[in-house]
């Protein structure tokens, strides 16, 4: 296994788990730990970037480019989430 590729699985893990654990602290109403788990969620979805950079620099590959069309199919794909979100 390559260097790259365990670096990259650990942090997932990691990353994942606290996104995860973050979710659920959030929308579990049982546990009343709203804040916290926003926090977490944010500290996971956080690690989770880093990963992808991490990743790609160990991989020696060009950054990720953005581009208007990128950034605009992302904000018509948020835009219709929300729009869906409201009629409910």
């Amino acid at each position: 296994m390559k260097k790259s590729t365990f670096v990259a699985m650990i942090l997932g893990t990691i990353g994942g788990i606290l996104f995860a654990l973050g979710m659920c602290m959030a929308l579990t109403p049982e546990w009343d730990a709203f804040q916290q788990g926003v926090t977490m969620g944010v500290i996971g979805a956080v690690v989770l970037l880093v990963m992808v950079f991490v990743w790609r620099r160990m991989e020696n590959k060009a950054p990720v480019k953005l581009s208007g069309k990128t950034i605009g199919a992302a904000l018509i794909g948020i835009i219709g989430a929300f729009s869906e979100a409201g009629r409910e």
